[in-house]
């Protein structure tokens, strides 16, 4: 039997494992995070440096649609990019027999896969206003 002479009861090869995956995790969620800020500040810069004069802490329900109106590349890269990595989770998912509705806000009630998808995108882009 393996000597287990730690506090969480693991063993050092078991720990080794643990931590392998766990940092395996972490830089992947920083990458995503990394990604999604720079395509955010491509979008919507949120410091005073922006060519329009207009940063994320001037929006208000007014000024929305106006920005909007300028914005419609840029929001078709966003929506694009989010569309094709949802659409790429939920690919995954179903192929292997995952719930992936329920893991994505709004698409719990959508009956096909495109439905779904774009119910979620639409909710996550909601959130970048």
């Amino acid at each position: 039997m393996a000597e287990r002479s730690s506090i969480s009861g693991l063993t050092d090869s078991e720990a080794q494992e643990f931590h392998q995956f766990y940092i395996q995790g972490m830089i992947a969620f920083t990458a995503v995070a990394v990604v999604a800020h720079v395509l955010v500040w491509a979008w919507r810069p949120w410091l005073n440096s922006s060519p329009k004069g207009i940063v994320m802490t001037d929006l208000t329900a007014g000024s929305v649609q106006r920005i909007m109106t300028g914005d419609s590349k840029s929001f078709r890269v966003i929506y694009t990019v989010s569309f094709a990595t949802i659409l790429a989770i939920a690919l995954v998912a179903q192929k292997l027999g995952w719930h992936w509705r329920s893991w994505l806000p709004g698409a719990e009630g959508a009956e096909s896969l495109n439905d779904g998808v774009k119910v979620a995108v639409y909710n996550f882009m909601s959130q970048l206003l």
